[in-house]
């Protein structure tokens, strides 16, 4: 493999990730030792140049510069073996923190974890409309939510915003349930806030790509994820990437789509003005109205899920949101609405999320590393570390398998 002297200038660029075999050797050089380092823990540089098949001169030239940025420490001397001690090098989790955040409707949720993936922190604070505006209105939930952490976790140097409505160049181009927030500089205020890049995007769609990446599809090439919660919406994942569209409005389902019944706004109406969680109690309790309301409500959802599923053909089926806990009371007959409708003799893996109310926060750790670490660090091609959501004490994964019938 060819290889170039790193110690020349010109690391920062401002582009999308993209493949490693579509960077530049340097990219593609750095990108690779910083993977490793961060996945195998201190290593020598034989151990790191023999995992990433670089040349020992290249991985030492490489955690050079990154150390001068403050991603690679050298750590104790290894004086276990004879002769010349050999450098060891760990890359450094702490040096910065990269933070997800869920401008929701109804609240606002912000998780931080380090470089590493692992989360150390998960905050939210209810959402209320400021009399200064919807930038204003922006800005003091991040505010909020910033104060709600540690000191020591505000060094945040990348953040992902997910936000309901249609997203494309970093600004909401179309929202039914946040007409106000439409146009306005999100990104910039936001950035202005943590003093770091952010990058936009929509909340659903970062919530299929946090069950892809740390949820029960993770793992998956063809994903629905489908969020019942106030409302009803999706996100797509086809051949393990997030689908957007052509016009980012991949996942926009309607009530035609799922037959369920709802406001002017898109929310589900339950008898008198309920949750779906208490109904889904009474129901439980032996209340014949709430059975019923429930019975109207699988069966609308399964219908949905059923077309969604003969046009995909998709893995898995993971349900997020509210309704998600609540669990086989849901999962069980849904399983057995989808089979009615499905107009083949195979029925989809269905799942509960087990991600609860924090999938769009961790999506938007995942898209904002990727999206925002070659201008916080310099480095293109660097992927998002696996986040270890296991700490944050989530529901426990439930799944009904795939099933033929005859």
């Amino acid at each position: 493999m060819a290889e170039i002297d790193l110690t020349a200038g010109g690391w920062v660029h401002d582009k999308p990730l993209a493949p490693l075999d579509q960077l530049s050797i340097r990219e593609r050089n750095v990108a690779l030792c910083v993977q490793d380092l961060r996945e195998h823990g201190p290593s020598t540089l034989s151990q790191a140049s023999a995992r990433t098949t670089l040349s020992r001169p290249t991985v030492e030239s490489v955690f050079g510069h990154l150390a001068t940025i403050g991603l690679v420490v050298e750590t104790e001397l290894d004086s276990h073996q004879s002769g010349r001690p050999a450098k060891r090098y760990k890359f450094d989790a702490t040096a910065g923190y990269m933070a997800g955040i869920d401008l929701g409707v109804h609240a606002a949720r912000m998780v931080v974890c380090d470089l590493a993936g692992t989360i150390v922190e998960s905050v939210e604070v209810r959402s209320s409309v400021e009399v200064g505006g919807p930038l204003t209105e922006v800005i003091s939930q991040v505010q909020q939510l910033v104060a709600a952490i540690e000191p020591a976790h505000r060094n945040i140097v990348t953040a992902g915003i997910g936000v309901t409505g249609l997203v494309g160049d970093n600004q909401i181009l179309y929202s039914q349930r946040r007409p106000d927030w439409v146009g306005i500089d999100i990104v910039g205020a936001v950035s202005e806030v943590l003093g770091c890049p952010a990058v936009l995007e929509n909340d659903m769609n970062l919530a299929a790509v946090a069950e892809h990446r740390s949820g029960n599809a993770r793992g998956a090439v063809d994903v629905i994820c489908v969020f019942v919660g106030h409302r009803v919406s999706a996100g797509l994942i086809m051949d393990g990437q997030l689908r957007r569209g052509r016009h980012n409005a991949a996942g926009e389902t309607s009530t035609s789509t799922f037959h369920l019944n709802v406001d002017e706004q898109g929310e589900i109406i339950w008898r008198d003005q309920r949750s779906t969680e208490e109904v889904f109690q009474l129901a439980d309790q032996g209340n014949t109205e709430a059975a019923a309301e429930i019975e109207a409500f699988i069966d609308g959802l399964a219908e949905g899920i059923s077309i969604l599923s003969l046009a995909i053909d998709p893995d898995i089926v993971v349900l997020g949101g509210g309704v998600s806990r609540a669990g086989n009371q849901l999962l069980v007959p849904l399983r057995e609405r989808v089979a009615l409708h499905m107009s083949i003799p195979t029925v989809p893996e269905l799942a509960l999320s087990s991600l609860d109310r924090t999938a769009v926060a961790l999506g938007a750790l995942v898209r904002g590393f990727e999206s925002t670490s070659s201008s916080a660090f310099g480095i293109d091609g660097l992927s998002a570390p696996q986040i270890d959501a296991t700490c944050l004490n989530l529901p426990s994964k439930n799944r009904l398998e795939s099933k033929e019938y005859a």
